[in-house]
């Protein structure tokens, strides 16, 4: 039956997104846990290969076995993901970056950073002081670069924040702020002109070792990320100011 591929990217990546962290452990699976895997199962039946579908199944008899895997489980996912964001529209396209392909991972975000205008509003909880290590000196275009994250490595991205700006004296404008790490439930990039890029992994652990995608949102989507996230960094506490 053929499927609308927008509403299929989103169902699958929401799926990807909410997937439980299925540690390992002798205790039993959780009724949560039954949950995500009936919800995944039937998304791979709707939009997926058999192959997809049987990989996942295959993964799912082996949980809490000497071979529990949580990547295998997520892996068929993030291949129909992949599949499906072919039929996308090239504006709408992003990149699957396969599980240790930290390369490609780094190569899609600089992509991104280095060809948009204007300001971009980063959310990421556990961003780190390799942000302005490995992205921040490739995004020449941007004029405002604002950081939205936990205290989780904030003195690391503090540190290199003030680095950065001491060092090189950037013409762009840097804002870093702190909020509780419950308040952030995504990685993403929201630009200026209303894009938003939804990355599935940390910015520094993108591609390292499981596999992970950079999509841009749906206008709806995007819409309503910006207006959550803007909220939360009006909130939020400033820890670092940089003006040109």
């Amino acid at each position: 039956m053929p499927y609308d591929p927008a509403i299929a990217y989103a169902h699958l990546s929401a799926i990807i997104e909410q997937c439980p962290e299925f540690a390992y452990s002798e205790n039993s699976i959780q009724d949560e846990h039954l949950s995500w895997l009936g919800r995944a199962e039937a998304l791979l039946e709707k939009y997926s290969p058999l192959q997809h579908l049987t990989s996942f199944r295959v993964a799912t008899r082996l949980l809490y076995t000497m071979s529990h895997s949580r990547s295998a489980l997520l892996l068929p996912l993030h291949a129909a993901l992949a599949k499906v964001e072919l039929d996308l529209p090239e504006a709408a396209q992003g990149a699957y970056i396969p599980a240790g392909d930290k390369f490609n991972g780094y190569a899609s975000l600089v992509k991104l950073l280095s060809k948009r205008e204007g300001g971009v509003l980063v959310v990421d909880p556990y961003l780190d002081g390799t942000f302005f290590v490995d992205f921040v000196p490739l995004a020449t275009r941007l004029a405002k670069l604002r950081c939205l994250t936990s205290d989780r490595y904030i003195s690391s991205l503090k540190a290199a924040a003030e680095r950065w700006t001491t060092d090189r004296q950037p013409q762009v404008a840097i804002e870093v702020r702190v909020t509780s790490r419950k308040a952030l439930h995504d990685r993403l990039l929201l630009f200026e002109n209303g894009e938003v890029s939804l990355v599935s992994q940390s910015l520094k652990d993108i591609g390292a070792k499981s596999p992970a995608s950079v999509q841009r949102a749906s206008d709806e989507i995007a819409a309503h990320k910006i207006e959550f996230y803007e909220e939360e960094w009006a909130k939020a506490d400033e820890v670092l100011s940089y003006s040109v």
